[in-house]
């Protein structure tokens, strides 16, 4: 197979087909220095060059191979001969014995992801290839998974402050080979991609030994697979919009009878979103797990179940998800002092600061629960059950104590005190 460069026109349709930018844009670019990220290195100065824009490379440092510092250097000096700002972040840290490979992975994104957030780029650039994708459409086949992972890696994902867009996704390893040869760019070999030692170089190796077709095979079953999931997706996001109510103190609750409506497929999908967006992780619990608690919502009318730091509570035909306690009171074991005009998070789901006031935060626990059932509750009755309300901080300022949501609104406008629900994965981001 006789395999062409990708030249800009080409990829200039595709990247305006996937994603819109503003004016002036301001793209950040993981650059390791291999083929695939040169190559898009190389396509990407001609984009912002026409668009009037920026562009500016990120290398991490892991500082596990003998010669890192020497590579670092060596795309550095690559990046910017070719007029492109390169930062060179290091991964200064003791590294793992264990997932070494899946660690480096994290802090690199955790690295230039910080590193954007800073510099207010809204974009960075990926070079995942179609060979990535199908490589990563054989590992998660091999393992018990839902449909959402079978559509492999996104065009595009969303985080607050950040879209990671992947414009080579379409394109054969082959041809980014050949862009480079095109655009006369040397790469730098990783020897970590020829170890059979990890799962994703012995399937490399494996499509390698198959005909050339295989990977187009294989695209074609992912494109399937995405026209799938956009329409359990769509399915999701309805039941949500007609049938999901959202209490601000943290408290969700659906509707049992229509839930049961669903596919087993959408349930999971939005048991998953629940629990991931109420306990403000990022990643889902065991597909195993959330397996057994879609057979207790389906077969009991009534019971309460723990998983992923969050309780799930079947009463009549109402499905309620809210915080585990024992989570809360773990995560903000001392005083949370919040400095005035710097917001903070509270039990990392909470988002609470004030532009007058400084403030302090505690946990309402056994210890204090008298003076706080005195001040609150005397006059009053207590509208949130106790597992929510130990959810919640107890908030000092000059002297007065405050509870979100069972505080007088006025006087917590007052003292400027904000607080209001803000969990790293919200509902509608489309991360599983």
């Amino acid at each position: 197979m006789n395999f062409k460069p990708i030249l800009f026109e080409e990829f200039e349709k595709e990247l305006n087909e996937i994603a819109c930018f503003e004016d002036y844009p301001h793209l950040g670019l993981s650059l390791s220095g291999g083929p695939d990220s040169l190559a898009l290195m190389c396509l990407l100065k001609i984009w912002v060059h026409k668009n009037n824009g920026k562009l500016t490379a990120f290398n991490v440092n892991h500082k596990i191979r003998f010669n890192s510092n020497e590579e670092s250097i060596k795309v550095k000096n690559i990046a910017e001969k070719s007029g492109i700002e390169c930062i060179v972040l290091n991964w200064d840290k003791e590294k793992p014995r264990a997932g070494l490979m899946e660690c480096a992975r994290d802090k690199r994104y955790e690295l230039i992801l910080n590193e954007c957030k800073k510099r207010k780029i809204l974009h960075l650039m990926l070079g995942h290839h179609l060979n990535d994708n199908a490589e990563t459409y054989i590992m998660r086949s091999k393992r018990i998974g839902n449909l959402t992972g079978l559509t492999s890696i996104p065009l595009i994902r969303e985080i607050k402050h950040l879209r990671l867009i992947r414009p080579l996704l379409k394109f054969r390893k082959e041809r980014l080979l050949k862009t480079c040869t095109y655009f006369k760019k040397k790469w730098i070999d990783d020897p970590s991609n020829s170890d059979s030692l990890y799962e994703r170089v012995r399937v490399r190796q494996y499509l390698s030994s198959k005909e050339k077709n295989k990977i187009n095979q294989i695209s074609i079953k992912i494109k399937k697979k995405i026209l799938e999931r956009k329409r359990i997706e769509n399915t999701v996001s309805n039941f949500f919009i007609n049938f999901l109510e959202f209490f601000p103190y943290g408290v969700f609750k659906t509707n049992k009878s229509e839930f049961l409506k669903l596919s087993k497929e959408e349930q999971l999908i939005i048991i998953k979103k629940l629990l991931v967006t109420n306990s403000a992780t990022i990643y889902p619990p065991k597909k195993k797990s959330v397996e057994f608690l879609v057979n207790q919502i389906v077969e009991k009318d009534f019971f309460v179940n723990t998983l992923h730091s969050s309780i799930i509570k079947i009463q009549r035909d109402n499905i309620f998800v809210y915080r585990e306690y024992s989570k809360t009171s773990k995560n903000m074991s001392l005083e949370l002092c919040v400095n005035k005009g710097v917001p903070l998070k509270w039990d990392q789901r909470f988002t609470i600061f004030s532009n007058k006031y400084d403030l302090r935060c505690n946990l309402i626990n056994q210890k204090n629960w008298d003076r706080i059932r005195e001040y609150f509750f005397k006059k009053k009755k207590r509208i949130l059950p106790i597992v929510i309300l130990k959810s919640l901080p107890i908030i000092s300022v000059e002297k007065l104590y405050f509870i979100p949501y069972i505080s007088n609104s006025d006087e917590l406008k007052k003292y400027d005190i904000n607080f209001f629900f803000n969990p790293p994965i919200t509902l509608t981001s489309n991360n599983f």
